[in-house]
């Protein structure tokens, strides 16, 4: 029968038929086996914590593991579990760059109202504050899609001040983006 059982699971089963009870695992250490852990339930679990992890691990966790993992992860959660994290984060000029790659990814997969009710008033926090480089390149690059989803008004008082900000500034890789 072990042939039938899936590859990472063979070890396993082989152990849990296993005749003496304490060479069996534990219910704690089948948990463990990869063939169990969800992507996007594990992401759920790191945002829960991800103010306790060190700015490397965040911006890691953001600009890969999210990033990867978004499309797992129901899109009614992205609203109440992902963009709340998200937006605790914005002010943090040391993660905003990775940051803003789950926030680019929500901006592109959300609709007018979603944009103009949830994400609008932190959107317009991020393009009049302070950035690093990385992060205006980052919002200079996806700047269409930016202006797309902003109400016309606010692309004049909100967009426009970043893009000619972007025109005057001493940095290559910002003036090549705007």
């Amino acid at each position: 029968m072990l042939p039938r059982v899936p590859v990472p699971l063979q070890e396993a089963t082989s152990r849990l038929v296993n005749k003496e009870p304490t060479a069996r695992p534990t219910a704690q250490l089948l948990q463990l086996i990869k063939y169990f852990i969800d992507p996007a339930v594990n992401a759920l679990k790191f945002l829960d914590v991800v103010n306790m992890k060190d700015t490397s691990q965040k911006s890691h966790f953001y600009k890969v593991t999210l990033m990867e993992t978004m499309p797992l992860i129901p899109r009614k959660l992205w609203w109440q579990n992902v963009w709340p994290m998200l937006q605790a984060e914005i002010n943090n000029g040391e993660v905003l760059a990775a940051v803003l790659q789950p926030v680019i990814t929500l901006l592109q997969e959300a609709t007018h109202t979603e944009y103009e009710t949830i994400m609008a008033p932190t959107m317009k926090v991020i393009l009049s504050s302070p950035k690093s480089i990385q992060a205006t390149v980052t919002l200079l690059e996806n700047l269409h899609l930016i202006i797309e989803k902003t109400q016309r008004e606010d692309v004049n008082a909100d967009i426009m001040p970043m893009l000619f900000a972007s025109f005057d500034s001493s940095t290559i890789q910002v003036q090549f983006n705007s």
